[in-house]
C-alpha cells in the first residue's frame, strides 16, 4: 500500500503551497530592494573594472552594459558574462551530470541519487541507508540556493523537502550531507582567481529578542545598501529545520551575544559571512578545484568544496566538490566597495583567449605561460610548481573529453 504522504497529488499539492508563499515573499519590498541592490553592485563593479583597463562603458536594456576597448567590445549583465557558451553551461547546470562527470574522473563528491517527483521510492531508500543527514534539491535549473533543504533524517522532513525542491521541476536529487566549511574557488582558464570561506547566515541574540525580530532587523539593515548583503534572510523550512537542530524556534529569545546560525545552505549570508581563504589552500584542494572545472570544459567556475580542513587534502578529511557554478557571483570576492577579481574577468571578455590545450599520449598539460596569456598580466612559477597571476594560482591540467 503507497504511504498517502508520498502520493503524487498530495506531494504536487505541498508544492503549490510553497509555491504560492515564495511567491508573496518575492512581491516584499525588502526583496525588490535587495535586487536592486545587487544590480548596482555588478553595475559600479563592471565600470570600475573597465575604468581600470581604459575601456568605455555604455548601459543598454535591463541592465545590459557593452564596454569598449578600442576594438574590442563585449556584454555583461550582472553576474552574466559571455566566456561560456550557451552548451556548456546548459550542461554544467544539470548536478546529476556534474556529478557523475566529477566521479567519473576521479574527484570526491557526495554520494547522491537522481529521482522524479513522480517516484520517490528510490529516495526513501537512499534516506534509510544514509548514515549521515541527506540534502534534497532541484536536479537542474537553479542556482543561489533555490530549493535546497539540509539536515533531512525522517520521511516526513524528506516530503516536506520534496515539495520546496519541486517547485523548480519535477527531476530532483538526494545527497549525502558533508560536514564541514564551503570553500568557493573562482577559477578563470585553470587560474585560481580568489577564494572564500562562505559561513552560513546568523544572527546575535540581544537578550530580549526573538528570533524572529532578530531577522526582521537583519533584513532591514541588508535592504539598505549593496555592501550589507545581496539577499534577505527567507524564513522557510531550511530556516526552521536548522533551528530546530539547535532546539530553538523563531519565538526563541538567544541571550546577549549568542550567536544562532539560521541556515546550513550558505546563500543567505551577508557580506561580513565571507573571509578570505586563498592563504589557506594546500595545493592539492587547488588541483582538485582547477580539475573540476576543467573536465566541465568552464572557462569561469566559482567551484564549492566542503572540507573540515583547506590545509590538507580531500582524502584525507573526506571531503567533497560540491559544486560548479558556471555564472558564479562575484559578491563574495567583493573587499570592502571593490571587487578585485573583476578586472580579470573584464580583460579575458574583452580579448576573447581561448586555451587550448595538448593531447600528446592521451595526457596533456597547459603550460604555466598560457596562463598569463589568459588573464593578458605576467606570469612568475614558485617553488611549488604553481603559477601565481595577481593573487591567481594555475595547476597544469590534464586534458579530458566528454
Amino acid at each position: 500500500m503507497i504511504d498517502p504522504r508520498y502520493h503524487p497529488l498530495w506531494l504536487r499539492l505541498m508544492t503549490l503551497v510553497s509555491l504560492a508563499r515564495s511567491f508573496l515573499v518575492g512581491r516584499a519590498t525588502l526583496v525588490r530592494k535587495t535586487k536592486l541592490n545587487r544590480s548596482q553592485f555588478y553595475n559600479q563593479t563592471w565600470r570600475a573594472a573597465a575604468g581600470q583597463l581604459g575601456a568605455q562603458v555604455e548601459e543598454h536594456c535591463a541592465g545590459v552594459l557593452e564596454i569598449t576597448r578600442g576594438n574590442q567590445r563585449t556584454l555583461v549583465r550582472v553576474n552574466y558574462t559571455p566566456l561560456d557558451d550557451p552548451v556548456t553551461l546548459f550542461m554544467a547546470g544539470n548536478k546529476p551530470f556534474v556529478l557523475r562527470r566529477l566521479r567519473q574522473c576521479g574527484l570526491q563528491t557526495p554520494q547522491f541519487l537522481e529521482f522524479s517527483f513522480c517516484s520517490v521510492a528510490g529516495a526513501i531508500g537512499f534516506l534509510k541507508k544514509t548514515e549521515a543527514p541527506c540534502v534534497v534539491k532541484p536536479a537542474h535549473g537553479t542556482g543561489a540556493g533555490q530549493g535546497i533543504t539540509t539536515g533531512i533524517r525522517t520521511r516526513s522532513q524528506l516530503v516536506r523537502a520534496i515539495a520546496t525542491a519541486a517547485r523548480f521541476g519535477n527531476d530532483l536529487l538526494i545527497e549525502e550531507q558533508i560536514p564541514g566549511d564551503n570553500f568557493r574557488l573562482l577559477y578563470l582558464d585553470g587560474v585560481l582567481l580568489d577564494a572564500v570561506k562562505r559561513q552560513p547566515p546568523t544572527v546575535i541574540g540581544d537578550g530580549t529578542s526573538s528570533i524572529r525580530t532578530l531577522v526582521r532587523r537583519e533584513n532591514t539593515r541588508r535592504g539598505l545598501c549593496w555592501q550589507a548583503a545581496q539577499v534577505v534572510i527567507h524564513v522557510d523550512r531550511e530556516l526552521k529545520q536548522t533551528l530546530a537542530k539547535q532546539a530553538l524556534s523563531l519565538r526563541s529569545i538567544p541571550g546577549r551575544g549568542q550567536r544562532v546560525v539560521l541556515k546550513t545552505v550558505v546563500n543567505d549570508n551577508a557580506a561580513d559571512d565571507n573571509e578570505p581563504a586563498l592563504n589557506s589552500l594546500c595545493d592539492d584542494l587547488i588541483e582538485v578545484g582547477a580539475q573540476a572545472a576543467h573536465v566541465l570544459g568552464v572557462r569561469l567556475a566559482g567551484v564549492d568544496i566542503i572540507t573540515t580542513d583547506p590545509g590538507r587534502p580531500l582524502v584525507e578529511t573526506d571531503g567533497v566538490v560540491l559544486e560548479v557554478n558556471t555564472t558564479p557571483g562575484l559578491y563574495h570576492h567583493k573587499r570592502g566597495d571593490h571587487c578585485p577579481v573583476a578586472a580579470s574577468l573584464l580583460e579575458a571578455m574583452l580579448q576573447h583567449k581561448h586555451q587550448s590545450l595538448s593531447t600528446s599520449g592521451g595526457r596533456g598539460f597547459r603550460r604555466a605561460a598560457q596562463a598569463g596569456e589568459a588573464s593578458g598580466s605576467a606570469v612568475t612559477s614558485t617553488s611549488r610548481n604553481r603559477v601565481c597571476n595577481e593573487g591567481g594560482i594555475h595547476f597544469p591540467l590534464v586534458a579530458t573529453t566528454f
